[in-house]
């Protein structure tokens, strides 16, 4: 009994979800030496204890070991121009910027709290997808044109209003004559003088010339790794040396499941310099982003959740543990609820929150 204890507790080591000391993270030193690239993931953008524990692993992260970028699954724009003028923004207004309404509350507020605090912490976002409207407020500060800087407000979200036509031939025209006024866009901003804000978004309009750049009939999942490769992309034109911190879903993060991921291209680039750390539950509530309703966390009595101890706010456990190594279920609502995975194939290590509630308001 006290040999299966002792065993228990050098596989799973606790963690705490509260503010203050980051003595209990301590271990992930040894862990990450040699590390660039530590990817940070969830199991839902819908819960206050994911957010919260993320922001002391970004805290230790960028105090006790130097990773001096954050790149958020936010979109590439508004991020980089919010990130520029966040002395002059508020908590609440940063947040707003940057975030989809969804992953908004007192808990990620506390993340643009810490960045207006640490300038020295670059921010980037990766995600060609717009997270917030005020993208199209944020890019005409920065262009000195007049007239592009009101075509830009016009256009930029363009494709949310034709994406979903039936007709593939209308479909087909309006996202032709979008391409071509990104590619008349670029070329505007690129005989302006440079500026840190312009540059931003430069390398966003090509973002979104990649991304937005289907056809009619794509599958999903081809359009899901479409974005990752643009996520990667972007990725790659802002990370040079920089250790760097990934905030985004677990489905992002690791190794990808049916498609390739942005975590798949980080491996192929990184290799054994990068680290993912894919975060769950066992029960709680939490709240949809796509529908704003708070649901139950459903994960399984005999899943991934199981392996864990009961005890405790949260745990940290290498996914070379050996109950981490095999065929295990766990719950993910945006992939799709309950699915099926060998958590050692897909991260590195694992977080497992024991209760999880929705977002504080």
């Amino acid at each position: 009994m006290i040999t299966a204890l002792v065993a228990t507790c050098l596989a799973f080591r606790p963690i705490s979800l509260s503010d203050g000391s980051l003595a209990d993270l301590e271990f992930l030193r040894e862990d990450l030496k040699g590390c660039q690239v530590v990817q940070l993931g969830e199991a839902s953008h819908g819960t206050a204890q994911f957010s919260t524990m993320k922001v002391r692993l970004v805290r230790y992260l960028h105090e006790k070991l130097g990773y001096n970028v954050l790149a958020l699954e936010a979109g590439m724009i508004e991020t980089g121009l919010a990130g520029l003028k966040r002395s002059k923004l508020s908590d609440a207004q940063f947040m707003d910027a940057v975030m989809f309404s969804g992953m908004r509350g007192q808990e990620m507020k506390s993340l643009f709290a810490y960045l207006k605090s640490k300038p020295k912490l670059r921010l980037i976002g990766l995600d060609p997808q717009f997270s917030s409207d005020e993208v199209l407020t944020l890019v005409p500060e920065v262009i000195p044109t007049q007239t592009l800087a009101k075509t830009m407000a016009n256009r930029l979200g363009e494709p949310y209003q034709y994406r979903g036509l039936t007709d593939p031939s209308e479909f087909k025209r309006r996202r032709d004559d979008y391409l071509q006024w990104l590619g008349e866009a670029l070329d505007q901003t690129g005989s302006l003088k440079s500026t840190p804000g312009l540059e931003i978004v430069k390398q966003g309009l090509k973002g979104l010339r990649a991304y937005w750049n289907y056809e009619h009939e794509v599958q999903p999942l081809d359009l899901f790794a479409k974005r990752d490769q643009a996520m990667f992309d972007h990725f790659n034109s802002q990370v040079k040396a920089e250790k760097t911190i990934l905030w985004a879903h677990n489905g992002h993060i690791g190794k990808g499941l049916g498609y390739r991921i942005l975590g798949d291209h980080l491996i192929d680039k990184f290799q054994s310099k990068t680290f993912s750390i894919g975060l769950f539950a066992r029960k709680g509530e939490y709240k949809q982003h796509w529908s704003g309703q708070v649901s139950p966390w459903n994960a399984t009595t005999d899943g991934l959740e199981s392996r864990f101890p009961d005890a405790g706010q949260a745990w940290f456990s290498s996914a070379k543990e050996p109950s981490l190594q095999t065929q295990s279920n766990a719950f993910e609502p945006e992939n799709g609820g309950v699915i099926s995975f060998r958590p050692s194939e897909r991260f590195n290590a694992v977080i497992l929150v024991n209760q999880v509630t929705p977002p504080t308001k």
